[in-house]
């Protein structure tokens, strides 16, 4: 084998754009799966077991709170209880400090049961404090993760509006701060 096709050989093992331009599928750059550290999975193990014993059976109250088209009040305390509104905040801050793999093995868990309640604990992590958690100032975290962590503050994020559909850059609602 020439010093070339070596070098070639050499690339496609570290690129997988330039391996599958080539016709090279080499599976371990397409997907490397990040594996859960052993206090991970054991978080995991511990957070899909009360999952499961706090969602099984209730496909009669999910039908209702969708047809009433709201989660009642204990139910969501229930889900605050379980730690489910911290899964990806740093344990520094009260959460639980899960990967985002862990994080979407926790919603795959809890989609098996009810999707709104994915939902409802997705809003809150992806949307609605993600930016706080990836962007806001070690002060602003302070203040506000221990409570969104706990669920004492529900993290939301203002998407659409009647003339603007799914447009955040194209909203014109403004927040009026009144002191309340």
């Amino acid at each position: 084998m020439s010093s070339k096709e070596e070098k070639n050989n050499m690339d496609l093992e570290s690129s997988a754009a330039k391996s599958l331009f080539l016709g090279t599928i080499i599976e371990q750059n397409l997907f490397p799966f990040p594996k859960f550290s052993a206090e991970e999975k054991e978080t995991l193990e511990l957070v899909v077991e009360s999952i499961d014993k706090f969602l099984a059976g209730k496909d009669e109250e999910f039908r209702k709170y969708d047809t009433q088209g709201a989660q009642p009040d204990e139910y969501v305390d229930a889900l605050k209880e379980l730690g489910l509104f911290g899964l990806i905040i740093p344990e520094e801050y009260g959460g639980i400090g899960l990967s985002n793999s862990g994080y979407s093995r926790v919603l795959q868990q809890t989609s098996k049961y009810d999707a709104s309640t994915s939902l409802t604990v997705g809003a809150h992590s992806s949307i609605g404090m993600k930016g706080l958690l990836l962007f806001g100032t070690d002060e602003q975290k302070k203040k506000y993760l221990p409570k969104l962590a706990s669920g004492e503050y529900l993290g939301c994020f203002g998407l659409t509006e009647p003339d603007f559909g799914s447009n955040p850059g194209g909203m014109l609602s403004k927040f009026e701060d009144k002191g309340d």
